[in-house]
């Protein structure tokens, strides 16, 4: 049986796929339905004679209480034989077909989900495809946003360091960590709350963004909820710009 590639390219085809095998084996019993379940045949011994394959006994075409196996079957013909290799084949190739299908859709959406997070400029919609990103578990990724761990903008940094932890990279929880102590100088990010008057000192600007990157820092610790972040947070409770951060579950 030969299908088109341009068939296996959608997925509203993979039904009909999975139901190749169903198919074939249908056809060894020279029937139009499909075999019962165990893998005995609906219909009479004359018909299963018909596609080259006789029936030991009237018994061995239902499944018994021990089940069926493909040794209830005596292949009597050159054409059995003809049809039973065919159909074995082609399973094994619409078997190999669809895993094929399937990894192509797997990679397809990875990278889908890295265009996305690098599209998404809100930080909060970024970090709900990061942990996309962790759910399907493909490592291959890290190499593709590690220069995010080094971005100017920390919600985004965050976001970035939040794939790596959920992967179990050690520089995932690294990056967050020294969010909570990074002080230094750096442009206008997210997170800070209002707008910025035109007369509003440089100084305040910095002040206020560094508070929104910490507390960013300390809410993505919890929605880790990795242990070892605890023994970080604890000595934030103390701080009034920050403990706001500590009531993420």
């Amino acid at each position: 049986m030969r299908l088109a590639p341009d068939r296996l390219a959608t997925t509203s085809n993979f039904g009909v796929i999975a139901r190749v095998p169903e198919v074939l084996a249908a056809r060894i019993c020279g029937s139009g339905s499909p075999p019962v379940e165990g893998g005995g045949c609906p219909e009479t011994g004359s018909k299963v004679r018909s596609a080259g394959v006789k029936r030991t006994s009237a018994r061995q075409c239902r499944r018994d209480e021990a089940g069926s196996s493909a040794s209830d079957w005596a292949v009597g013909g050159s054409g059995g034989d003809d049809t039973l290799r065919s159909t074995t084949i082609s399973a094994a190739v619409v078997s190999l077909l669809v895993g094929v299908l399937v990894h192509g859709q797997q990679g397809s959406t990875v990278t889908d989900l890295l265009e996305r997070f690098r599209r998404t400029t809100v930080f909060w919609q970024q970090l709900d495809v990061a942990k996309e990103i962790v759910k399907i578990g493909d490592t291959s990724v890290l190499k593709e946003l590690e220069p995010c761990l080094t971005l100017d903008d920390r919600h985004v940094r965050g976001n970035a360091a939040f794939v790596f932890a959920g992967f179990g990279d050690e520089r995932g929880l690294e990056t967050i960590f020294l969010m909570l102590t990074d002080r230094s100088d750096r442009g206008p990010g997210q997170g800070t709350a209002g707008a910025f008057s035109p007369t509003t000192p440089p100084s305040i600007r910095l002040s206020r963004q560094i508070e929104a990157d910490r507390y960013y820092a300390v809410h993505l610790l919890g929605q880790l909820k990795d242990a070892r972040a605890v023994d970080v947070l604890i000595p934030l409770l103390a701080e009034t710009t920050t403990s706001r951060g500590l009531s993420v579950r």
